[in-house]
């Protein structure tokens, strides 16, 4: 089964295709590596323009809620 990745910029998709480490990230609440394909996506409300990865939305919201 194929994924869709989502990129910002030419750049972003060059490096979706040709790095398998940038489809990772890690959950900051559990710390655990997702793929950002299949990962709950948030605005981060701390850096303006920046994603987080989550491992599920319960995750993103207890690390929200701090």
């Amino acid at each position: 089964a194929s994924k869709t990745y989502y990129a910002c910029c030419d750049k972003c998709v060059r490096d979706l295709n040709a790095d398998a480490s940038a489809r990772l990230a890690v959950d900051p609440y559990s710390h655990v590596t997702v793929d950002k394909a299949t990962a709950f996506i948030t605005m981060n409300p701390a850096k303006k323009g920046s994603i987080l990865y989550f491992e599920s939305e319960q995750n993103a919201t207890k690390y929200l809620k701090k």
